[in-house]
């Protein structure tokens, strides 16, 4: 068996490692900061600059992040992101489409980036539209109940 205790992870730029944690999910993110300490700080890094668009009460992330809470947010935040996503596609259906508009309305500003992605994508994209449609009316929802 060989030895690998002294075994490093090639040198690579910290610029291009922050570009790589950036282009990651939230969860990629999380499991990439347990690889070791200096993913854990560009991680870090990743975190606190997606955050600063997050509204999540009245913590700042300097108080969650000593609190061992910063890890939370992003469990919490995913869910949201997901959630979302699901009621945006259930707008589809006519009879889901108020159920789904009060939902994203409770979110509130938390879903708006995850909505703004998704109309993005639609937006001159095969699945222009009623997608992009949904999208705006979903954003245009959460943004009147603000």
């Amino acid at each position: 068996m060989a030895d690998t205790s002294g075994f490093h992870l090639p040198d690579l730029p910290m610029d291009f490692m922050r570009l790589v944690l950036a282009s990651l999910d939230a969860v990629s993110v999380a499991k990439a900061t347990a690889v070791c300490r200096e993913w854990r700080s560009l991680g870090m890094e990743v975190w606190r600059k997606r955050t600063k668009q997050w509204h999540f009460g009245k913590s700042s992330w300097t108080a969650l992040e000593s609190e061992g809470l910063h890890l939370r947010l992003f469990a919490d935040r995913w869910q949201i992101d997901k959630a979302a996503l699901q009621a945006l596609e259930s707008m589809a259906s006519p009879g889901k489409r108020e159920e789904a508009l009060t939902k994203l309305r409770a979110f509130g500003s938390d879903c708006l980036d995850v909505l703004l992605a998704a109309a993005h994508l639609f937006k001159g994209g095969p699945k222009d539209g009623p997608h992009l449609d949904q999208a705006l009316t979903a954003v245009q929802a959460v943004r009147t109940a603000a």
